[in-house]
């Protein structure tokens, strides 16, 4: 990847299973964590989605996955999608 990419802005669109909202469009740069991503979520989205990670879940290929302290290994959520 250019290193100049890594700063460049990303737009992303988050669209609500439920359609309870409608869809959200969240600015973002290539270079945030999935953490930084995740607070700043939790601060523009409506629902103001809780950041603890013990209230997530993890998806890998469409498929919701067990946590690595239910057993999963973590070799298997190297591709996971948040």
């Amino acid at each position: 990847m250019d290193p100049g990419a890594v700063d460049s802005p990303v737009t992303l669109v988050i669209k609500a299973p439920n359609q309870k909202y409608d869809d959200q469009t969240i600015n973002c740069f290539l270079n945030w964590t999935v953490e930084k991503l995740k607070s700043h979520i939790s601060n523009v989205y409506p629902s103001k989605p809780d950041n603890d990670p013990k209230h997530t879940s993890r998806l890998y290929k469409g498929y919701l996955t067990k946590k690595e302290s239910d057993g999963a290994a973590s070799d298997d959520l190297a591709s996971t999608i948040i």
